[in-house]
């Protein structure tokens, strides 16, 4: 049927005919003659009409071989005996399609009783899988068929619409070649012509109507039988069962597969090792010095027969292994079928999921071979028709055509049944989907939920990395860092909560300043944090060298960026470790002098008498210079300077001083506070009162100063004891006499 269409169309073409092509009688009639009562007269009339073109041909020939009327070219006795070879041979393909007329109306005859006459099954459901999916091959040989066959007829059609336009215009051409002067030589011959073309039209359109009949036949037939199975389908695909004897016929056949594709593998490759080793002698005789182009040919010829053997082979080892899947994916479809447990459905299903991938994946790469296959057959056509006849090196291209053409065939086979694998694939994934609609919402739930818990599971148990450990290789998974996430904190939290109920505890029962207990309570978290870190590897059984590969490159970055931040942690470090300095310590660093508030992992804090806070790097303690005043001793001795008038008395002054110094609750009374006379100035004598005070977070000893201020200048003004104010002397030098003189102002002058 396809050759019939093929030829049809081809008489169809344009291609044939460089004029408009009538579907005319030659006087001009009707586009298509008439149909006789009967086959037979049909028959009778073409063989007859066969019989007049061939003579019509054959005069041609003779008048090609005598003299032409003057005018007619060449080109139109070529057309005129394409036209008539083209008659003769629509003629002979319409005797042919009549033949097969009766044939083809009794297939569809047939194929629509047997639609009609079908009353089911005489076996009783249910029914075998292997039967159902015959079935389904069937349907899907059938649903092809009819759906090619269908648009073969719809182009057959459109071919036929255009057949008929162009046979209008050759009916005009020919009328208007009838209108010429018919006594001129050329005039008659080119009328002959179009009466020739119009005959061959004539025929042209019987052989694509005759066609187009096999066609509608054809379809008729594929409709009939695509219903007849989809019947059956429908009697059996809802009532199928995947029985014992059904796998065990299917395991014999996969081996009895396996076993023909293993021998034909063998015998591939034992023709591919005899042809390598000719490639291995062959080439040692082309590197000869003296080696011509001929030597250098037959070892690239058997080069690429090993190379299309070797491609041949791969293809059978990917049959081979589709073969073996068979047995397996029919497990997995009666676990569909029949298991009540979710979880084997699900592990059936990811297993129909991943076979489904792989076959894909070898669909494209069938499509590929078959790609690259024809693609060297079309270089090798090349290489064959640039060599004359005779040449030796074409038999070496035969062999080589022929072992391409045996590796095209292999890669199809590939191709077409990893088509058919997936088509079942698909109809047994519709087959489970039927069932789980059959299945109550109960159930479906049900189902559901432990399908979420095994993905849940599946993404619990992922694993990150494998390691080496103590005990042998093992791996690390998603869940075992989850746990180690919450276990650290969980336990981290515990910690937390312990060192601040101790911290609060240390600070109400006045053991320790707040501050200190901040600081001991920051430090106590790292080393806590660290601590439970080990616990928690420990624990989960993860082993310490697994991070080797982290320590190398922390190592790494300490030496090119971590380099200030561990100085100063180690730094921090030492310093809590050596407490020459601490929380509520009085620095002085660089000119800044505050108290220590907090000591921090990477730096410290200090708190200056206004209020303003320093961050420190631990570093700078280590260092640089720095002034503790609260070191060993928190006792600071102040000084307090006054200035009294020249003519006080200085005993009293001393004694004043000092009582002040004593009056006052925060100066202490060892060492005892001690007025001395400091220095005679300009205008005044200046004393010095010394005065100790320990520093604390309620003691300032500059607002004790300043009280002692307020104190002296009090008990100064009680005595009667000047503080002299700031001046200066005036000398008048009079070595000369002074001028006088009296102005008037320019005001009295108006």
């Amino acid at each position: 049927m396809i050759r019939a269409l093929a030829a049809a169309l081809l008489l169809a073409s344009p291609l044939h005919a460089q004029l408009p092509i009538p579907g005319l009688k030659p006087a001009g009639a009707a586009p298509a003659a008439a149909a006789p009562a009967t086959p037979e007269q049909t028959r009778a009339q073409l063989q007859q009409q066969l019989k007049t073109a061939r003579e019509r041909f054959n005069r041609l020939d003779e008048a090609a071989a005598s003299r032409l009327p003057e005018g007619v070219t060449a080109v139109e006795l070529a057309d005129r005996r394409r036209d008539a070879q083209q008659a003769i041979v629509s003629l002979e393909r319409q005797l042919k399609m009549i033949a097969a007329k009766p044939q083809s109306a009794e297939l569809a005859k047939k194929a629509a009783e047997a639609r009609d006459t079908w009353t089911g099954f005489k076996e009783a459901p249910p029914y075998s899988v292997l039967m159902v999916d015959d079935l389904r091959n069937q349907r899907d040989v059938a649903a092809e068929k009819q759906a090619t066959t269908r648009s073969s007829l719809q182009l057959l059609e459109r071919s036929l619409e255009e057949l008929r336009g162009e046979a209008r215009a050759a009916d005009d051409a020919q009328r208007l070649a009838a209108t010429r002067d018919l006594k001129d030589p050329a005039a008659a011959w080119r009328l002959d012509a179009a009466g020739e073309r119009a005959t061959a039209i004539t025929a042209r359109l019987g052989a694509l109507e005759t066609t187009l009949d096999l066609q509608r036949d054809a379809l008729a037939e594929a409709d009939a039988k695509l219903a007849l199975i989809d019947r059956k389908l429908q009697e059996t695909a809802s009532r199928q069962e995947l029985r014992d004897e059904d796998l065990e016929k299917v395991r014999a056949t996969s081996q009895g597969r396996e076993s023909a594709g293993r021998k034909e593998i063998k015998s591939v490759q034992e023709r591919a090792d005899v042809l390598a080793k000719l490639a291995v002698k062959q080439e040692a005789e082309a590197a000869a010095p003296d080696a011509g182009e001929a030597a250098k040919l037959r070892y690239e010829t058997t080069q690429e027969l090993v190379d299309a053997l070797t491609s041949t082979i791969e293809s059978l080892n990917l049959l081979n292994q589709l073969e073996s899947a068979v047995p397996e994916a029919y497990e997995h479809r009666r676990v569909l079928m029949t298991s009540t447990d979710a979880n084997a459905r699900e592990d059936a299903f990811l297993a129909f999921k991943k076979r489904r991938e792989r076959l894909q994946a070898l669909a494209v790469l069938a499509t590929n071979g078959i790609a690259s296959a024809n693609a060297e057959l079309r270089g090798l056509e090349a290489r064959a028709a640039n060599l004359p006849a005779g040449d030796p090196q074409l038999a070496a291209l035969n062999d080589l055509r022929a072992v391409l053409w045996d590796q095209l065939n292999t890669t199809q086979r590939l191709a077409q049944t990893v088509d058919l694998h997936q088509s079942q694939l698909g109809h047994w994934l519709d087959d489970f989907d039927v069932f789980q609609a059959k299945r109550s919402l109960g159930q479906r739930f049900s189902d559901g939920l432990k399908t979420a818990w095994r993905k849940v599971v599946a993404v619990w148990n992922t694993g990150i990395w494998d390691y080496d450990g103590p005990h042998g290789k093992g791996v690390i998974t998603l869940g075992t860092l989850i746990r180690a996430f919450l276990l650290f904190t969980f336990g981290y939290w515990i910690a937390s909560r312990f060192t601040h109920r101790m911290q609060r505890y240390a600070v109400s029962h006045r053991h320790i300043a707040q501050a200190q207990a901040h600081t001991i309570r920051r430090w106590s978290m790292v080393l806590l944090s660290f601590l439970l870190a080990l616990a928690t590897l420990r624990v989960l059984e993860i082993p310490l060298t697994l991070f080797a590969f982290f320590g190398g490159a922390l190592a790494i970055g300490i030496g090119f960026g971590t380099q200030t931040l561990i100085k100063n942690f180690i730094s921090g470090i030492i310093v809590l470790f050596e407490r020459n300095i601490r929380v509520g310590d009085i620095l002085d660093i660089g000119g800044v002098v505050g108290t220590v508030t907090e000591i921090n992992t990477r730096s410290s804090i200090l708190r200056s008498g206004d209020g303003v806070e320093t961050l420190i790097p631990n570093s700078v303690f280590l260092e640089n210079k720095i002034t503790n005043w609260t070191h060993s001793n928190r006792r600071l001795r102040r000084t307090v300077r006054v200035g009294v008038a020249y003519d006080s008395p200085i005993q009293t002054v001393v004694e004043v001083l000092v009582e002040c110094a004593k009056r006052h609750g925060l100066v202490l009374d060892e060492p005892e506070p001690m007025a001395l006379l400091e220095d005679f100035g300009p205008t005044a004598l200046v004393f010095a009162l010394n005065f100790w005070v320990e520093l604390g977070e309620k003691t300032n000893a500059a607002l004790v100063a300043s009280d002692l201020r307020y104190m002296i200048a009090k008990r100064f003004g009680e005595t009667g004891i000047v503080i002299p104010s700031p001046g200066s002397d005036m000398r008048l030098v009079t070595e000369a006499p002074l001028k006088v003189s009296v102005e008037r102002s320019r005001e009295s002058d108006g």
